[in-house]
């Protein structure tokens, strides 16, 4: 018998499904707060090469935690009204 089949053997005994009902909810969080930290990484290193950029004083960044929604991510956009701006996002669910 493989890992993967003993694994599902074992976690699916009676006896074993209410942990596993329990950690099926937890892996949800667990996901979205490794989807978040990612996000915040991403967010200082641009912060920081900004920071050290000669556009440092023409650009703002924000990062858009509600990284759930329909649309999220970093927001890359310049302190003077422009008609356009780069917006790196994400579509929900990817």
């Amino acid at each position: 018998m493989d890992y993967d089949t003993a694994l599902i053997d074992f976690l699916s005994q009676e006896e074993n499904l209410p942990f596993i009902l329990e950690l099926s909810e937890k892996v949800v969080q667990v996901k979205d707060k490794l989807h978040l930290k990612f996000w915040e990484k991403i967010e200082t290193q641009l912060r920081k090469r900004l920071k050290e950029s000669s556009f440092k004083t023409d650009w703002r960044l924000k990062l858009d935690k509600n990284l759930f929604s329909s649309w999220s991510g970093i927001y890359l956009s310049p302190i003077a009204p422009v008609p356009k701006s780069i917006q790196p996002l994400q579509a929900n669910g990817t």
